[in-house]
């Protein structure tokens, strides 16, 4: 039987709990929520751990190190769930930095496909803390090896990537990394339909997802967990590598 882990997303701008339409700042939505209210509501459901996104790093404006602190800190001292941290982390020192602060993980994203070597150092300094994350535009194709074959976008679905998923998934295969965060993004509707784990990273075991209920493109639980597709084939890589810009 498959195991789902469902991890849930908060997005960050400005201090406050958001959503993106289509990726796009100008077309947000703000709730009147605070963050932390809404880890321990996570948290009084079960949850272990959440996904945040900095959208503000993202959008190359200053980190909002001292909010992603007091979560991560909140998380330890008061046993709400763990701290996954996405958006503008680029570089090594920027890892870091969202690891000193109390972050279980951190989610990297063009690096991933512009400097393989470069991420493979960053993966090895912190093993078990670092996710890449590929963004795919899966178009109107089901199939994973269809998907797999199309570049990679990042920048903030800005560019092409030189170089494919399947290829990167590749490069994946023998790092130390606990998870790979896929967003697979439909061009008919121009919404991300989901963001899958295909998990774990280092054992060759058949293609699985853990999906990621986010503010984009994801209405409910319950939704999300009708995208679960059912494992791939046989010799299909098990690895595959949002705002992670």
């Amino acid at each position: 039987m498959t195991t789902i882990q469902l991890l849930p997303a908060i997005d960050l701008r400005a201090g406050r709990v958001v959503r993106l339409t289509q990726g796009d700042d100008a077309r947000r939505t703000d709730y009147d929520v605070a963050p932390r209210a809404m880890l321990e509501r996570f948290g009084a459901a079960g949850v272990t751990l959440v996904h945040v996104v900095d959208l503000d790093a993202a959008f190359g404006e200053p980190p909002q190190t001292a909010l992603v602190g007091e979560l991560a800190r909140a998380a330890a001292r008061d046993g709400l769930p763990q701290i996954e941290i996405g958006g503008g982390l680029r570089d090594r020192d920027g890892v870091a930095r969202v690891l000193d602060l109390g972050c279980a993980r951190a989610v990297m994203g063009s690096i991933v496909a512009r400097d393989a070597a470069a991420f493979a150092a960053i993966a090895d300094a912190f093993p078990g803390r670092v996710v890449p994350a590929l963004e795919v535009a899966a178009g109107d194709a089901q199939d994973d090896a269809t998907q797999l074959a199309r570049p990679l976008r990042i920048a903030g679905w800005r560019e092409d990537a030189a170089v494919d998923a399947g290829t990167v998934a590749r490069r994946l295969r023998d790092l130390p990394c606990p998870a790979v965060l896929v967003t697979r993004r439909r061009w008919r509707s121009r919404t991300m339909t989901c963001a899958q784990w295909i998990w774990p990273p280092n054992r060759r075991s058949p293609l699985r997802r853990r999906c990621t209920p986010s503010s984009i493109g994801r209405k409910s639980l319950s939704e999300t967990a009708t995208s679960v597709a059912s494992p791939a084939p046989p010799g299909t890589a098990d690895r595959a590598g949002a705002g992670r810009r």
